[in-house]
């Protein structure tokens, strides 16, 4: 197996590796599996749940197996949770000492039901530094799931209370730097507390761990020193048949090459490190593409949405890349191509692979036809690209029915009529706008119901005459009740005179981001509200029910954000607001989100907080003293001083989140460089330069942590943003 003149053929001892148990929701699957069977006469007696679950446990590197082993539960515990149970192993497994010290060997653990085909697989990797000593590895991530694996460590550590060894906290995408450090979770998580994930009591998970899975697999005792060999000078065992594993040397420079934004390109020299190890690049999606640019394939990974799509904008992708793109594209679930919908527009203008792809889609649901039909309308008044626009919204006109046609018709000119009104209230007193709207509404009953451009799947039959609100700022926006046959309510704003493209680019990002935490098991609490340009100069927003400018919530509650809160639910309010802070004020950040003043920081009184108006974006910003971030001494009052520590060290897990989203968020940016936005920088160069910074991606995650919190600490204490506050007040007043 190994070379003659490899470290490990020295060692042919062998040594014990345990399977512990498996975590999971057995006697839910069992109970479920069983009454099929028995229903369907398969059976005619009831099984025990040892006598039917079975284990195949794998050991492999690469493609290449080590060692397989089959075996079945002896024992099966309840736990704290109503969900999940152990199933406990004796057996010791004999696996070759060199196992040991490889840093990137596979335990694969199949779960198999004797009566159906019920499977889900753990993968574990290992790493050098973690595999000496009692270690405990916890897998999750099994079949159709998305839970933290911080939820799993902390399930551990309820249900195993007779476990006095450290539990290894698993790999997951947003802690890969501090993974392979073992936590004592029974001190109380005290190492990493800056980083690690927000986990909380086990009952506010209970309800969302029903698929969730762990492994606890130990090793020996005694091991191998690290310091027994030079870990900079051999190779690991040649399992590959082309040899592109890399040495332990250089990982580190190939990783910060892969792990460089993909938009911003590769040097020559980048790209003769990348292909000396083609096979070990293309396992990561940046490093695949990085290598497909310049005609080099080896394998073909899944990519993630943005990335397929931006694989499609490149100036001459390979016949290969296109199809591989396009095939990534058509497995997307319908949910990720709505939310994409601006930056597909985008992409169909310059690739018929694209543009092929939008119009199926249209085809195959009415509301991406309809979010397309007014994405195309919109760039149809873009110089360079409209006629384009045009084509492709003629083409859409041909492939969808004639009633969804008829459908987008009507609604378009109740729009129109409702731009006019819009225009209109400006024109009349204060104290006659509402009445002048209610008399241009009439009854209040449209022409043909239609599907609400910025909600597709709302159809609107109504406009309440009812709760109509224009708004004191200069543009004086409408606040629009639309209601559909059961009278359900959909609440919109109509602005005119403002540039809204930015705002609906701002809204789609942080979708895209809180799509992500919540992958991580991370709900933060956002409010990304919808927003939609219908021209340069008029648009709609989602109406946010409930929340008020913290600059109001202030005045009339005694400068106090928590008098505010809705005092019936208790603390809740509270860890909602610590939570969405957090994440806002990473992704303003981030952004570089300018004109931050109370007036656009918005707070329910459920206690989430969030952002409006993103007018200037990537650094500009007409205040004289521009801020990173913007918190204000009342935020942290309400926080309190123990959930003001929470809020910086969630700050710190966002942004770490989102810097292991970079070439996804990049690619997803650059996708509307060409939609002439106001602020997006317009050309991949300087955008990937702004994100590169702005991410700091040259810094490891635990720098970058301490980054961003000392970032907001210097914020809650800077005495410029409070002058800048003083004058817009000051400002707003005359």
């Amino acid at each position: 197996m190994f070379d003659d003149d490899s470290p490990f053929a020295e060692r042919p001892e062998k040594r014990a590796l345990r399977l512990v148990g498996v975590l999971g929701p057995f006697l839910h699957i069992h109970r479920k599996l069983i009454k099929e069977a028995y229903d369907q006469r398969k059976i005619t007696i009831l099984h025990s749940p040892l006598s039917c679950f079975i284990i195949k446990f794998r050991l492999a590197l690469g493609e290449d197996e080590l060692a397989e082993y089959t075996m079945s539960p002896t024992d099966l515990k309840g736990t704290a949770s109503d969900f999940h149970q152990l199933l406990l192993f004796s057996y010791p497994v004999e696996v070759p000492e060199q196992f040991f010290i490889l840093d990137d060997f596979n335990v694969v653990i199949t779960l198999t039901h004797k009566l159906e085909d019920f499977d889900s697989v753990f993968v574990a990797r290992g790493k050098v530094n973690h595999l000496f000593g009692d270690v405990i590895f916890t897998l999750s991530d099994g079949k159709d799931t998305k839970v933290d694996r911080a939820i799993i460590t902390d399930l551990l550590k309820h249900h195993i209370n007779d476990l006095s060894i450290p539990l290894y906290r698993s790999p997951s995408p947003m802690l890969s730097d501090i993974a392979s450090q073992s936590v004592d979770l029974f001190s109380g998580l005290a190492q990493m507390e800056t980083t690690m994930p927000y986990v909380g009591d086990l009952e506010k998970y209970s309800g969302t761990v029903t698929n969730t899975f762990a492994c606890i697999v130990t090793s020996p005792a005694q091991g191998i020193s690290a310091q027994e060999l030079d870990w900079t000078k051999f190779r690991r065992p040649r399992f590959f048949k082309d040899n592109s594993t890399p040495t332990y040397d250089k990982v580190p420079h190939l990783k910060q090459i892969i792990n460089c934004p993909f938009i911003s390109g590769m040097t020559d020299a980048d790209f003769e490190a990348l292909k000396e190890y083609p096979k070990y690049v293309s396992t990561f999606p940046s490093g695949f593409l990085k290598l497909a640019s310049r005609d080099m394939f080896v394998s073909s990974p899944d990519l993630p949405f943005s990335i397929a799509l931006y694989t499609l904008t490149l100036e001459d992708p390979t016949q290969y890349i296109c199809r591989h793109a396009t095939n990534c594209l058509y497995r997307a679930p319908l949910n990720v191509v709505k939310t994409f919908i601006p930056c597909v527009v985008q992409v169909a203008i310059i690739s018929k692979e694209a543009k092929d792809f939008l119009l199926d889609k249209c085809a195959e649901d009415d509301e991406i036809c309809v979010s397309t039909y007014w994405n195309l309308m919109l760039e149809s008044e873009n110089k360079a690209q409209g006629s384009m626009a045009q084509r492709i919204l003629a083409d859409l006109l041909k492939v969808v029915n004639k009633e969804i046609i008829a459908d987008i018709e009507v609604g378009r000119k109740e729009l129109d009529r409702l731009m006019e009104i819009v225009k209109g209230v400006k024109t009349v007193p204060k104290d006659s706008q509402i009445n002048f709207l209610k008399e241009k509404l009439g009854d209040g009953h449209v022409s043909k119901p239609f599907r609400l451009p910025i909600m597709p799947s709302f159809i609107v039959h109504s406009i309440s005459l009812e709760n109509i609100i224009v708004f004191g700022s200069s543009l004086q926006p409408v606040k629009f009740d639309f209601l559909n046959d059961k009278k359900q309510v959909y609440s919109a704003i109509l602005k005119y005179g403002d540039d809204m493209r930015q705002d609906a680019l701002a809204l789609n990002t942080i979708k895209f981001i809180d799509d992500h935490l919540k992958g991580y098991g991370l709900d933060l609490c956002m409010s990304p509200y919808k927003v939609l340009p219908i021209s340069k100069v008029f648009g709609m927003m989602e109406f946010i029910v409930g929340a008020k400018a913290v600059s109001k919530v202030l005045e009339q509650n005694n400068d106090s954000i928590s008098e505010f809160w809705d005092k019936s639910e208790g603390d809740m309010p509270r860890q909602r607001f610590i939570k969405s802070s957090a994440a806002y004020s990473v992704v303003s950040y981030v952004l570089g989100v300018g004109d931050r003043h109370l007036d656009n920081l918005l707070v329910s009184k459920k206690g989430n907080f969030l952002h409006v108006d993103f007018g200037y974006m990537f650094g500009i910003d007409p205040k004289f003293v521009p801020v990173t971030v913007r918190v204000v001494e009342q935020m942290t009052n309400a926080m309190g001083p123990d959930g003001t520590n929470e809020f910086l060290r969630l700050c710190s897990v966002v942004f770490v989140a989102v810097r292991h989203i970079a070439d996804e968020l990049c690619c997803s940016l650059a996708m509307m460089m060409k939609a002439d936005l106001p602020h997006l920088p317009k050309s991949a160069a300087v955008l990937s330069k702004t994100m590169l910074q702005k991410l700091a991606l040259d810094m490891s995650d635990e720098g970058a942590g301490d980054l961003i919190r000392q970032e907001v600490i210097d914020a809650i204490t800077a005495l410029r943003p409070m002058f800048a506050e003083y004058i817009h007040r000051f400002v707003q007043k005359l």
